[in-house]
């Protein structure tokens, strides 16, 4: 099915493109899906060296992903996908804007001849630009629906922040979703809970969704600057799973 050319309808493609981003898992992905974005913001001849330029940094920031450990690939995702859409914010804001018309054209481009003749190229000029969006973006939506993805990988550990805040909340289980040990203890008045046997890559998604809420320690280990990356180190600080302490604000 081709894809609309018109301005409107290109502008509702970009749009759905950036919504996709963050969910996109695989590097290679995220990498085309932000190219084509830059294609649509970026289709006039004045802005090919900005498309270039911008190109090359969405290469650099999908680098290096697929060389990552399992338990970092995630983490690493999703500040790549917050950093393309950096990118294309940026494209938005520096691509070249269209000149003011001239009020008044020379009497040679005012005979109808002229005026043919300008309207013939431009409007070869439109469907030429329509064509190698309508190439590149249909090629994109072709791969994105046909690559099949990786299998989702937050599920499981969104379920063990769940669990945790409701072990912090009074509820009694045994076992976590990973099948480690989870209780609460208590320091002073405030509770901690505890949970054993975490899978590094679960303990690096749920770490980054905990320490949001409260006070996180891992492995024995409380991050006085929390990050992703730095969470990521921490869970696979020493050998085997990882265990996770948290404290509710």
């Amino acid at each position: 099915m081709p894809i609309p050319a018109s301005a409107e309808e290109q502008e509702a493609l970009l749009q759905a493109i950036v919504k996709k981003l963050p969910s996109i898992e695989d590097p290679d992905r995220l990498r085309e899906a932000t190219e084509a974005a830059l294609s649509l913001l970026l289709r006039r001849p004045t802005d090919r060296g900005l498309r270039a330029h911008l190109t090359l940094r969405v290469a650099a920031i999908v680098d290096g992903i697929d060389r990552a450990k399992p338990a970092e690939r995630e983490a690493m995702m999703r500040d790549a996908a917050r950093d393309c859409l950096g990118v294309l914010h940026s494209a938005r804001d520096r691509r070249v804007s269209r000149p003011p018309e001239r009020e008044k054209s020379p009497a040679s481009l005012r005979s109808p001849a002229a005026r043919r003749a300008r309207h013939r190229a431009q409007a070869g000029y439109a469907v030429a630009i329509a064509g190698g969006v309508t190439v590149m973006v249909g090629g994109l939506l072709w791969v994105m629906a046909l690559r099949p993805s990786p299998p989702p990988v937050m599920a499981e550990p969104a379920r063990l922040v769940e669990q945790i805040t409701a072990v912090a909340q009074g509820e009694v289980m045994a076992t976590h979703v990973f099948g480690g040990a989870i209780r609460l203890t208590m320091r002073g008045d405030l509770p901690v809970v505890v949970a054993e046997a975490v899978p590094p890559r679960a303990c690096a998604a749920a770490g980054w969704a905990l320490v949001r809420k409260g006070l996180l320690t891992i492995n024995g280990i409380t991050p006085s600057r929390a990050s992703a990356a730095r969470i990521t180190d921490l869970c696979n600080h020493g050998e085997g799973d990882a265990t996770i302490q948290w404290m509710p604000k």
